[in-house]
């Protein structure tokens, strides 16, 4: 298997870890002071995941 291929397989899939993490940092200092918006935050990422696992 090329390293290469690998290599940039792994910075990727980096790369889009680090931008789910930024967006839901927004997502959070967005709902910072209103109820209940965490709740929803964390309910739709979960929701999120099952459909995706769901889905492959």
């Amino acid at each position: 298997m090329d390293l290469g291929i690998i290599g940039q397989a792994a910075g990727l899939f980096a790369v889009t870890n680090i931008d789910d993490i930024l967006i839901l940092a927004l997502f959070f200092a967005q709902g910072a002071g209103h109820p209940g918006s965490t709740r929803r935050i964390v309910l739709g990422q979960y929701l999120g995941l099952r459909r995706d696992q769901r889905l492959d």
